[in-house]
């Protein structure tokens, strides 16, 4: 149960069960990312669109698991436009 101002909210899912990640997106970075998997035989492909041309720029990576999950810049723009509304 969480009290927000003098309303009681109650709380379905346990706060540790949020999603927690980091988003590489350095260009540099992303270059070595992008370098590493292609040593091991792996094409990085955008998780969203599946575009097989199109780099991957940005890298959202869930803290506390194994899952990440790769975007092209089309795809890494409309998540942000989502989340953030319009961005140039």
């Amino acid at each position: 149960m969480a009290m927000m101002g003098t309303a009681e909210v109650a709380v379905a899912e346990p706060v540790s069960d949020f999603v927690d990640g980091r988003i590489y997106r350095d260009a540099e970075e992303m270059r070595q990312i992008n370098a590493a998997a292609a040593e091991k035989g792996y094409l990085l492909v955008c998780d969203r669109c599946k575009n097989l041309s199109e780099p991957i720029v940005a890298v959202i990576a869930v803290a506390n698991s194994d899952d990440a999950f790769g975007f092209c810049g089309d795809c890494y723009r409309k998540i942000s436009e989502d989340f953030l509304g319009h961005v140039v």
